[in-house]
């Protein structure tokens, strides 16, 4: 593969790791990622909604931190010389599904 196009894979895939990485903090900054039961008051509604944050956060978590480990897993192929190539097969990850998922790990016929 081309050195400036793995370069230019390289800064799409930094940038998804900083917005990534954000959001993540963000959720933890913002104290939803564990609740606080032993502050929860008598106000059933209060505690509800407490919970039902919890719960979306944690989802939110779930969701964010494997797309994070895709994403630094890419850039530790290009730091090894090993991006773009599929993890079964070691043929070439076509172009066309880099461009749509740089962190692809599996070319097409071996993906899930």
């Amino acid at each position: 593969m081309d050195v400036k196009l793995i370069q230019e894979f390289k800064q799409q895939l930094g940038r998804e790791q900083a917005r990534l990485r954000a959001l993540l903090a963000s959720v933890a900054k913002e104290g939803r990622i564990e609740p606080v039961f032993e502050n929860m008051d008598t106000d059933e509604e209060a505690n509800q909604d407490e919970v039902e944050a919890f719960v979306t956060n944690i989802g939110t978590q779930q969701e964010l931190e494997p797309q994070l480990l895709r994403v630094e897993h890419a850039l530790e192929k290009i730091e090894r010389g090993e991006y773009g190539l599929c993890e079964k097969c070691g043929e070439d990850i076509p172009l066309e599904r880099l461009h749509v998922a740089p962190e692809a790990e599996y070319c097409t016929e071996h993906a899930e």
